[in-house]
């Protein structure tokens, strides 16, 4: 990822780029990942069957490659961390050296620099782990249905899953999102992650803005981070005939619901006052 880029989005939009974006042709509705195991049902909202879903767009990040190397994590513990968390660092490490604390940059009081990120549902993570744990059950269901052939059986249902190992749990709670950009950066103030559903980002800046006007720290990374586009977030929503199988057009007298989207994004704050006299960009 190269130097600045504070997010990661859809169509690769930068937040170097939101002031113009009201002046661009930007689409960045796609339909969904090869992998995503969708089952989707040919109706529309209010008779889809049960574990289907109407919908298969959404806005998806793409091309993302975690640098394992830079963060001293093993790649073989990759796919047992949620890409949220992943995400979360990379952007957080990038709003760093965009605000002048890179290698060579300002320096850094990390013992009073906090992180809050936000995140909703927690990632995809617990849902294929969740998968990965059952199919001893399942198989035994198959056995009882006459089924004979269980190691294929086995090798389908885990085929494309994380394994589940130590790297499991840490890796798919969403709390740890803001304790891992913090361990990996070694920022030492307070972290946590806010969940206030579609208005988790706002929580996650005004719990920013609190650290800060109580002086508990001097800097706070604010970001968010999610990713919830698997088959079960699709279906469960398509029940409740919330999305749009078409288009995304909020307030519009055409909207006929919304479009699931992923991506990360991180900010440096710190109080006005100090950020003007220390030179920094505002």
């Amino acid at each position: 990822m190269s130097k600045g880029r504070l997010s990661l989005l859809p169509s690769s939009v930068c937040l170097a780029s939101f002031p113009i974006l009201p002046r661009l042709t930007l689409f960045g509705i796609t339909y969904s990942r090869p992998e995503s195991r969708l089952l989707r049902s040919p109706v529309t909202p209010g008779s889809v069957a049960e574990n289907k879903t109407y919908s298969k767009i959404g806005g998806f990040v793409r091309d993302f490659e975690f640098d394992w190397r830079r963060w001293r994590i093993p790649p073989g513990s990759l796919p047992q961390i949620d890409v949220t968390q992943l995400w979360a660092v990379a952007v957080s490490a990038s709003a760093l050296e965009h605000a002048g604390y890179g290698e060579g940059g300002k320096e850094l009081n990390r013992a009073l620099t906090g992180v809050v990120f936000a995140n909703a549902v927690g990632g995809e993570n617990r849902d294929t782990g969740t998968l990965h744990v059952h199919v001893d059950q399942a198989i035994r269901y198959a056995q009882e249905g006459g089924m004979t052939d269980t190691k294929s059986f086995r090798e389908k249902w885990t085929e494309g899953l994380p394994k589940v190992d130590e790297d499991t749990m840490p890796g798919e709670l969403a709390n740890v999102i803001a304790g891992r950009v913090a361990n990996l950066l070694d920022l030492q103030g307070p972290n946590y992650t806010t969940d206030a559903a579609c208005a988790s980002s706002m929580a996650a800046l005004v719990g920013s803005c609190r650290q800060l006007q109580s002086r508990k720290v001097d800097v706070v990374i604010c970001g968010a981070s999610d990713r919830s586009m698997n088959a079960s977030t699709y279906a469960k929503f398509s029940a409740i005939g919330a999305l749009s199988a078409t288009h995304s057009t909020p307030f519009d007298a055409g909207a006929n619901g919304f479009v699931m989207g992923e991506g990360a994004g991180a900010f440096v704050l710190k109080r006005l006052g100090e950020a003007i006299a220390e030179g920094d960009e505002v």
